[in-house]
C-alpha cells in the first residue's frame, strides 16, 4: 500500500506543507473567535448594554483577523513554499 501524503495539492500535483506560521495563525484566529463568541454569550445571558457595542467591535476585530489569515495564507502559496 502506497504511503499517505497530507496536504493541500497545488498546481501540476504537487503537495503543499502547512507551515507551523500557518498553523500557529489559524489556530489565533480561532481562539479570537471562540473569546468573542463567549463574551458575546455572557453579555447576551446578563442582558448587558454593553452587547451591541461588544457585538459591533468584536466582529470587526474576528473578520480582520480572519482576513489576515487568508491573505497570508494566499501569499504563502504563491510564494515558494511548494515542494514536490
Amino acid at each position: 500500500m502506497a504511503p499517505v501524503r497530507r496536504g493541500c495539492h497545488g498546481r501540476h500535483g504537487r503537495v503543499r506543507l502547512r507551515s507551523m506560521t500557518e498553523n500557529r495563525m489559524t489556530a489565533g484566529a480561532v481562539v479570537v473567535s471562540m473569546i468573542f463568541g463567549i463574551v458575546v454569550a455572557i453579555l447576551a445571558v446578563t442582558g448587558s448594554e454593553a452587547l451591541s457595542l461588544v457585538a459591533i467591535i468584536g466582529g470587526a476585530v474576528v473578520g480582520l483577523t480572519w482576513v489576515v489569515v487568508g491573505m497570508t495564507s494566499a501569499s504563502r502559496r504563491r510564494g515558494t513554499q511548494t515542494r514536490s
